[in-house]
């Protein structure tokens, strides 16, 4: 259970990140908020808080409409899942033995 979990996170983190740096990009403030409310909950769930805090904090600038502050917030967030992906891998394979 929790190495499909992992792999989940794997497949879908990536692909959520590139619609959030898009809809960034294109100040879209509606799928800024949605997106960043899906990663919330994803990393929520893996207990990844601090990451999940910089994804609540992308979503609360969304909703309340500060796209001034959501290139910086990104940044923010990208440093803090810096190596994730490195890290869900390792956790993978101690899992599956």
């Amino acid at each position: 259970m929790l190495h499909e979990l992992f792999s989940i996170f794997k497949e879908e983190f990536p692909r959520q990140l590139q619609a959030l740096q898009q809809a960034i990009t294109g100040r879209d403030l509606t799928q800024i908020g949605d997106i960043s409310h899906t990663l919330k909950g994803m990393l929520a769930s893996l207990a990844v808080t601090g990451a999940a805090e910089q994804a609540s904090q992308l979503e609360k600038a969304a909703r309340a409409g500060h796209a001034e502050s959501l290139g910086d917030a990104l940044a923010v967030f990208e440093m803090e899942v810096n190596g994730l992906l490195s890290e869900v891998e390792i956790i993978m394979a101690a899992v599956r033995v």
